[in-house]
């Protein structure tokens, strides 16, 4: 029989074979190449819709999101039509390294999402980017701080801030991630760990804000800053690459190391402004002082505001957000933006560009509900998903939906009610949700220098290691399959509600392993913590990071 495993793990958000593939075939990424010709690869199907909250969290619990309980960075609060922003406290299950921790494993988790405030396990954790500060406690032992501080002074836990478009931030990417991985290789070396996992942002980062450089096809792709910045964004997925490198250079036969990302990336073409949509269907309802955008003086300087904001962060070398107060917008915008709305004539509205999502203006559970619960409810969802399943791109006639879910459709647990009530699907189309109150169409062209890729369904999965196939390909993973399959390999039970499966199919003698264990007493218990407030300064630090990003 063989021996229980170690497992590495490195987590890179948004990382996509349609970048490397194209930078192996240069040979650029000979790490990368390594793990795929003598391991397996092959495609990771993401949660629906694919966004890096939901999959993250499914990632680490092997369980999908009516179970574990996260659909965006943010819980709702429909009575105030607010949200606040979610960190461990929020995650209602166990991660994998929380489970091998109680079963005697030696764990170490660095930087990964939804670990602040961190948990007491057997081993250590570095806290990820929920993280309010770099003032925060964000390790466990909570000493470690300190030894990691004397190690790297300038190391921070939230590594890639002052997000903008420019070569002083790419250039700034390669350093951190150096200093990333020192600590982390620091760590591992003092601390030995049956297992070992780390996130890096920086991917999906590159996808979100440089896709139009990669991308010829892209109607916002210009050569001149194709030729300024591809060559700095290869740099950093080369050094992504000398991080695979140092880590297949500390395996023993004994270990196996996992590459994975919670979705793909394609490009953004697109929004598809739902409130708008919503109000030419007579669903949603401005106040009346909103309701002329074009007369409205209110409307226009708060538009001139949003240009500006926009403008600053393709030129933000030094921080200039910061320094003009610019962050206090995202609070603004997530907390007092309701009151613009005429709740007693709306009847549904769009959830967060990161929710891809309608919220029902139902009654008893939003503070001015409209719609009764029940025949209504259902007679609603249904008119619109008839109504906007058809809606097509006036530009060329495509279809944007690749499918609109009601909830239930895709979702089962303690935390289904959490969700919007309609989920939307874009398959590879290339649209992001806005949920704008101030668009005068239903579709606005991406704003040059802004988002310029969105995320896609499949993300990649490469694995290496004893008793792994080589040369091989893997068909039908799920993000959900590696919490359950890391367990198996590491010889622990697991709990019975995973809506993952193990994959025996990576493996070369899957007989020469054990039987999958289950333990009835690990299923769902809606873990018990105490939930974590952020402070009015912390929420807005956290939401200016995800806004970013595309989140908010």
């Amino acid at each position: 029989m063989a021996k229980n495993k170690k497992i590495m793990v490195l987590g890179f958000d948004g990382c996509s074979y349609n970048f490397l593939l194209p930078l192996i075939k240069k040979g650029k990424l000979p790490n990368f190449a390594s793990m795929m010709e003598e391991g397996v690869h092959g495609d990771l199907r993401s949660t629906v819709p694919p966004l890096s909250g939901p999959a993250w969290a499914t990632f680490t619990t092997g369980k999908l999101p009516g179970k574990h309980g996260i659909y965006d960075f943010f819980r709702n609060m429909p009575q105030e039509y607010s949200c606040t922003p979610i960190n461990n406290s929020f995650l209602s299950e166990k991660p994998f390294w929380e489970i091998l921790s109680d079963q005697g494993k030696r764990i170490g988790a660095m930087n990964m999402l939804f670990t602040y405030p961190p948990s007491e396990v057997n081993g250590f954790i570095i806290a990820g980017r929920e993280t309010p500060s770099e003032d925060a406690a964000y390790t466990f032992p909570e000493e470690l701080k300190d030894e990691i501080l004397s190690q790297e002074p300038g190391y921070k836990v939230e590594l890639h801030r002052n997000i903008s478009r420019t070569r002083h931030f790419l250039g700034q990417v390669v350093k951190r991630l150096e200093c990333q991985e020192r600590i982390n290789g620091y760590l591992m070396q003092k601390y030995p760990c049956d297992l070992a996992t780390s996130f890096f942002a920086i991917p999906d980062i590159l996808n979100h804000l440089f896709w139009a450089c990669m991308d010829p096809e892209h109607p916002d792709f210009n050569k001149k800053d194709s030729d300024k910045f591809l060559p700095l964004i290869e740099e950093c997925f080369v050094a992504l690459d000398a991080i695979v490198g140092k880590r297949l250079r500390s395996m023993d036969d004994d270990t196996i190391l996992m590459i994975m990302s919670d979705h793909g990336a394609g490009p953004l073409h697109k929004t598809v402004q739902i409130n708008k949509w919503l109000e030419d269907e007579g669903l949603f309802l401005l106040k009346e002082a909103y309701k002329n955008r074009k007369a409205s003086p209110l409307l226009f300087v708060k538009k001139a505001i949003g240009r500006l904001i926009h403008k600053a962060s393709s030129i933000d070398i030094f921080g200039i957000r910061r320094i003009i107060g610019l962050k206090t917008r995202e609070k603004r915008r997530t907390f007092a933006r309701h009151k613009m709305v005429e709740w007693s004539g709306t009847k549904a509205y769009a959830g967060r560009s990161g929710e891809y999502g309608i919220h029902i203006n139902l009654k008893g559970r939003e503070g001015q509900g409209r719609v009764e619960p029940g025949d209504e409810y259902e007679k609603l969802r249904d008119h619109i998903i008839e109504r906007l399943s058809e809606l097509r791109d006036p530009a060329n006639n495509n279809k944007v939906f690749s499918k609109i879910w009601k909830r239930e459709e895709l979702y089962e647990g303690g935390h289904m009610e959490d969700a919007p009530d309609l989920i939307f699907d874009f398959g590879s189309n290339p649209y992001l949700p806005g949920d704008s109150l101030l668009a005068e169409t239903v579709f606005e062209p991406v704003l040059e220098g802004g988002l310029a890729g969105m995320h896609r369904d499949h993300g990649v999965f490469i694995a290496k290691g004893g008793g792994v196939k080589k040369g091989s390909t893997i068909e039908g993973a799920h993000i959900c399959d590696l919490a359950p399959t890391i367990l198996y390999l590491m010889g622990a039970k697991l709990p019975t509600d995973m809506d993952g499966k193990v994959l025996k199919d990576m493996l070369e003698s899957p007989e020469a392993f054990w039987e999958v264990r289950y333990d009835d007493q690990m299923k769902t218990t809606d873990n018990e913590k105490e939930s974590v407030i952020y402070s009015d300064e912390e929420t807005e630090e956290i939401n200016k990071r995800l806004s970013d990003l595309g989140y908010l």
